[in-house]
């Protein structure tokens, strides 16, 4: 067996009687890795060892080079006891950091979205929509007063609508040329199309409408929840899930008249929902930072299951096209990638300086993109 080396902190004169040495074991998928610790600003050596610490609360950092430009780490606060810790288990996530830079938005990027032809679209916070089609330049899309919250290309990618703060809809065809506005009232905060191709606008307070994209013209009006907090669009474009304020989620059929269901989950306010494309799986990210999963077809109803969290608010949730990923965006600067087959957090993607707002899957390559406060859009190249 391996002896571990006692590193003891220096403390000041007047500081008390150390408490006792704990064991650190640094474990990366159930595997010991010989990582870098750091124990508030000082570099201790080389897990696993021993530490000893003044009872309180301390920053514990580890990191571990990889080849390719990856690493290891893990960072946490740590309570000391006057009794010490005894042993502590550190569970390593690999980071990546190689993102390759597109030109943002003008500040805040709120809404990133991908066609089915793999054009993407930007929404900012000056209101100005972004076409990049693949192999031309880019299109700058003005006309909003206010903030994009959201975007969404219709199936055939014949459209692109975005939703606005401003309380209206604005639609372009494949090509970016701007058709017609829609829409008034409160701020829009969802915006699809249906399984009969019928334009939605979805805005706070509960108000859905559903438009003609080919004259505009309003088709239908319904009242939902009014305290819609989130909202997301199941697969074939028929099912819209609504996360609520107060901590539960609805599910709504918008060819009939009522809801599907209600479901409470933990955490607090729902800040983003994301179905599988398979339809059977829809995600919550709440208050609390927790990624849950809803299995909508379990018998007796679904249990939200917690997968993994931030270390603050999620902020948007993001399927891949096979179903086999699943990725987040948080206030804490991060996107977090969860492989569902395997059970396990992939990796974590860093390079944002402000929150993550925006994710969208490319369609046929294996790419995530990514938006944030800072104005910054990013794309990830999957596992």
């Amino acid at each position: 067996m391996r002896a571990l080396g006692l590193l003891p902190l220096l403390l000041p004169a007047l500081a008390q009687t150390l408490a006792p040495a704990f064991q650190l074991d640094c474990r990366f998928r159930g595997e010991a890795r010989p990582t870098q610790v750091f124990w508030d600003s000082s570099l201790l050596g080389t897990c696993p060892l021993e530490v000893q610490a003044a009872p309180g609360r301390h920053l514990l950092r580890l990191r571990l080079e990889e080849p390719g430009g990856t690493y290891l780490a893990y960072e946490a606060r740590v309570e000391v006891g006057e009794g010490g810790l005894g042993a502590f288990t550190a569970e390593l996530l690999r980071y990546d950091p190689q993102g390759e830079a597109l030109k943002g938005g003008k500040g805040l990027v709120y809404a990133l979205a991908y066609g089915p032809q793999g054009v993407l679209a930007l929404g900012d916070e000056a209101g100005q929509v972004r076409f990049l089609p693949p192999g031309r330049p880019p299109l700058d899309l003005k006309g909003h007063a206010s903030y994009v919250r959201d975007l969404a290309f219709s199936p055939d990618g014949r459209y692109l609508a975005s939703a606005s703060g401003d309380g209206t809809l604005r639609l372009y065809d494949a090509q970016g040329r701007f058709l017609r506005a829609l829409g008034k009232g409160p701020a829009f905060l969802k915006v699809g199309f249906d399984s009969r191709g019928r334009l939605f606008g979805l805005q706070l307070r509960g108000n859905l409408t559903l438009f003609d994209p080919a004259t505009g013209k309003v088709l239908a009006t319904r009242s939902l929840s009014p305290y819609l907090f989130s909202a997301a669009q199941g697969p074939g474009g028929r099912v819209l899930g609504l996360g609520l304020s107060v901590g539960r989620v609805e599910v709504w059929d918008l060819t009939l008249p009522g809801k599907r269901g209600e479901i409470r989950v933990p955490g607090g306010p729902v800040y983003a929902l994301a179905f599988r494309p398979d339809g059977r799986y829809l995600a919550v990210a709440s208050a609390d930072g927790g990624v849950r999963l809803l299995d909508l077809l379990a018998p007796g109803g679904p249990e939200p299951r917690l997968l993994y969290a931030h270390k603050d608010l999620t902020l948007s949730l993001a399927f891949s096209p096979d179903g086999r990923y699943l990725a987040s965006g948080g206030q804490d600067r991060e996107v977090r990638l969860y492989d569902l087959e395997a059970g396990l957090l992939e990796r974590v993607y860093v390079g944002h300086t402000g929150p993550v707002y925006g994710l969208d899957f490319h369609p046929q390559t294996p790419t995530l993109a990514t938006s944030g406060g800072e104005g910054r859009v990013l794309l990830f190249r999957l596992p």
